[in-house]
């Protein structure tokens, strides 16, 4: 049994960190509406392995031997099918074609295999050992929660192919393990031990060479919405684009390109939005340009004496900041891999984040300045990012630098004099951003929208816009204190000593519908809609220009409802989740657990009941909703507890591992029941993690305000002991119910495995649409809510003692 569980927990490993690098991998690639699409539908394929687990199950193997031997055969075609992925998708002919027409179509489904051969493996295991269900649910769990913590190190060592490589050489080394030692068959034990030589030589000799790289995709159109534009740039021979060095993060790949007839670098972050690395070698004169960028202006209103730098990325914002005279500097980038590329180049760029006047953080911006005492002159952010769980695999747009509370905290840490500036790409951006200020001085000192936009001034370039300027086009300024007709002509005199546009300057330049925030007879919802009938309408809807909030973070996501993609995306996996749910109530109802309870069928009386007489469908929608109810819930607290760490590697490890870590103990709890009181006691525990949920939701944000100030191990610490009973309540109810199911109809195990894999991926579109309508507590609710519904699941299954098991045929040695 031990090779079993030892197969169970590397199997799972394998899972997690391969979806963790797939995910990884496209994001440097593809936006994350189509990422999103790419893993979800790699995912689903463990519902789809489980589903083939249930018809072969029913040629059960002869003895333990044969199904070791069986399981060794499917971990060798899942290591195969990793290096057959890396390769067909990243070093044959099709690689620069990913971005085209039917080549996409190869993107979407190839990862499908490696997944569908997971979840054969796993579903074939919990089903042929059901008894030990809490047992193996415990590897299970904690094979994915050392996966959470590995790809940490993996990524940042090897990369994301590389890190695949690896992955097939352990599957490989898992099909050793059961093909020797357990099952004795050393023919498969020996081919198992050569892919496994195989991988580790492929991943050596693309650790040294680079042969299997993300290809530039020069089949791509340039307006293609689906490619990151690092890639377009690298396919157009006139950019004359060349990576100079790669870091590898779960945060994000990070690369660093130089451009032809410029001597800056560009460090992108996931193919998107570079931020700038000037030359700088101590003389300010070198740099003397730079005082008629659009991002200088706040220097030239104010000698600010501290700085709060969010996103400085390659530096540009420090060094504005030091040619605007600044006493000192706070820098805080979330990009773990800004701290060794600055390192690299630090002679080219004047090494500004070692200097005395300049302090370098790696966190979440905003969870910094929450946490923050002093108070800044100027609170600077140009296109910056925050960790959200896009980053991690469920991909949205949120932003927590730009919703209503962000902008109380940043009120918050202004002198009286101070100021707020964001520097953005799109006008849309900027006017959104300009209403979430307007909401947050409402909330913060109680101001009409009159007297809040006596505290805003939106610029721009001139148009048209110059191929120089890149992103850098819009800014927005916020004082702590009001302007007035005196500072408001100054100001207007500094930009356009600089040729900058003004939108709106208050007192001087209040065009419609900026002249709207001065009509104190509107109401505040009525301010996005004279906003947003600027801008022409998206598929016969207003935009939705309202701000956003720490609850509805999705600042750039300007849908009224859902954005198109992710309701095509989720109308089609609810719909094959219905038709795969469908398939498998058929199947068992008619077919696949008739020979399991052709025995039993005189006693449980009517059609469609198992040998218990539990109704199928009713343990089909404990299973789906078990997939449903734990990734909604799952979803939420990775968002309600990020911004509490502000650290996105420690999110990773912290929070994901909690849950999982937490859930195996549950697990193995569950096996000290007896296997006829277990859905007894899953009624019990629904009703605990409802009710555990609701609380949660109730005072975590307070709860978690109290403790802002503690160091980040401390924060860990915290976050992990929050984490711990809804983790161990979580890890309960799919082991009870495979241990309940095994003496009665235990080949329907497999099946239900699928419904749950199916549906899992279902309950992660659900969780981020839903969150996207309603808000993530509103989420939560729900999540609580589908285990009411599973407490009243198991109520709803009688509790007669299952027939006896037939007498154990004998055994017969392996050959």
């Amino acid at each position: 049994m031990i090779y079993t569980w030892l197969s169970v927990f590397l199997c799972s490993f394998c899972v997690l960190a391969l979806e963790i690098s797939l995910t990884r991998t496209f994001s440097v690639l593809f936006r994350s509406p189509y990422v999103f699409l790419v893993v979800s539908v790699a995912v689903g394929g463990l519902g789809l392995g489980g589903m083939c687990a249930s018809f072969r199950r029913l040629r059960a193997p002869a003895d333990e031997r044969a199904f070791h031997a069986r399981l060794s055969l499917v971990s060798l075609l899942l290591a195969l099918s990793i290096i057959a992925a890396v390769l067909i998708l990243f070093a044959t002919p099709l690689a620069p074609r990913l971005g085209g027409g039917g080549e996409v179509w190869v993107v979407i489904l190839l990862p499908l295999v490696p997944f569908s051969l997971a979840g054969f493996f796993l579903a074939s295991v919990f089903s042929h050992h059901a008894a030990a269900g809490g047992r193996l649910y415990f590897a299970d769990l904690l094979g994915a929660a050392a996966a959470c913590v590995a790809a940490i190190v993996l990524l940042r060592a090897f990369g994301g192919l590389n890190t695949q490589l690896l992955l097939a050489c352990l599957a490989a080394s898992s099909a050793f393990l059961l093909a020797g030692p357990a099952a004795r068959r050393w023919g498969l034990a020996t081919a198992a031990s050569v892919v496994a030589i195989g991988a580790a030589a492929l991943l050596g000799y693309n650790a040294s060479r680079h042969a299997i790289d993300l290809p530039a995709l020069t089949h791509a159109s340039p307006d293609n919405p689906y490619i990151k534009p690092l890639f377009l740039e690298m396919a157009d021979p006139r950019a004359g684009t060349r990576l100079v060095h790669t870091e590898w993060s779960t945060f994000a790949r990070t690369d660093v390109a130089e451009n032809a007839g410029t001597t800056s670098k560009f460090i992108w972050t996931d193919g998107d939005v570079p931020t700038e690395m000037v030359p700088f070698r101590g003389r300010l004169d070198d740099v003397a340009h730079l005082r008629e960028f659009i991002g200088f202006l706040p220097y030239r209103l104010q000698r600010p004496e501290r700085v709060l730098s969010i996103g400085p990325g390659g530096g540009l914002d420090v060094l504005l900041a030091i040619l605007g005279h600044a006493g000192h500097v706070d820098a805080v980038e979330i990009n773990p891999a800004i701290v060794p590329i600055t390192e690299r180049f630090r002679e080219f760029y004047g090494d500004l984040y070692h200097r005395p006047d300049v302090s370098l953080f790696v966190e979440d911006g905003r969870s910094f300045v929450r946490r923050s005492q002093p108070s800044y002159d100027l609170i600077y952010m140009a296109l910056a990012k925050t960790a959200t769980v896009s980053t991690l695999g469920l991909a949205l747009s949120e932003n927590y630098l730009y919703t209503t509370e962000a902008f109380c905290d940043y009120l918050r840490h202004l002198h009286p004099d101070g100021c707020l500036a964001l520097l953005l790409q799109e006008k849309i951006q900027i006017d959104r951003s300009l209403l979430t200020a307007v909401a947050a001085l409402g909330r913060e000192r109680g101001l009409s929208s009159h007297d809040a936009s006596r505290h805003l001034v939106v610029l721009s370039l001139q148009e048209p816009f110059p191929p120089s300027a890149g992103p850098y086009r819009y800014l927005l300024l916020m004082r702590a204190t009001p302007y007035t007709p005196e500072t408001a002509d100054r100001l207007l005199q500094e930009a356009q000593a600089v040729r900058l546009r003004p939108i709106f300057v208050p007192f001087r330049v209040e065009p419609a519908p900026y002249d709207s925030l001065m009509d104190t007879r509107l109401a505040p919802g009525e301010l996005p809609l004279r906003f947003a009938e600027t801008y022409p309408r998206f598929q016969g809807q207003l935009l939705d220009l309202s701000p956003a909030t720490d609850d509805r973070p999705f600042y750039a996501d300007f849908a009224r409802y859902l954005h198109p993609q992710l309701a095509a995306l989720l109308i089609g996996v609810a719909l094959f989740s219905a038709a795969f749910v469908a398939a498998v109530l058929v199947w068992l109802r008619h077919g696949g657990a008739e020979s399991a309870t052709a025995g039993a069928r005189e006693d449980a009386g009517a059609p469609g009941d198992d040998a218990a007489g539990w109704p199928v469908g009713v343990f089909v929608a404990y299973f789906a909703g078990l997939g449903i109810g734990f990734m909604a819930i799952e979803v939420v607290l990775i968002q309600k507890l990020m911004l509490f760490l502000g650290h996105p590697t420690r999110t990773l490890s912290v929070i994901l591992f909690s849950l999982l870590l937490f859930g195996s103990m549950g697990s193995l709890y569950t096996q000290r029941w007896s296997a006829a009181e277990t859905l007894r006691r899953v009624r019990v525990t629904a009703l605990l993690l409802a009710v555990c949920v609701g609380t949660y939701s109730l005072i975590l944000a307070p709860l978690l305000t109290q403790f802002l100030g503690w160091s980040l191990n401390a924060r860990s610490l915290l976050t992990g002991v929050l984490l711990a009973p809804v983790g161990f309540l979580l890890g309960m109810p799919f082991p009870a119910a495979i241990r309940w199911l095994q003496p009665r109809c235990a080949m329907a195990i497999p099946a239900l495995w699928g419904v749950n894999g199916v549906t899992s991926v279902l309950g992660s579109v659900l969780a981020v649409s839903l969150a996207k309508l309603a808000g993530y507590s509103a989420t939560l609710a729900f999540g609580g809510a589908v285990y009411l519904g599973i407490a009243w699941l198991a109520n709803r299954a009688p509790y007669p003692e299952p027939a006896p098991p037939s007498p154990a045929p004998p055994h017969t040695p392996g050959r």
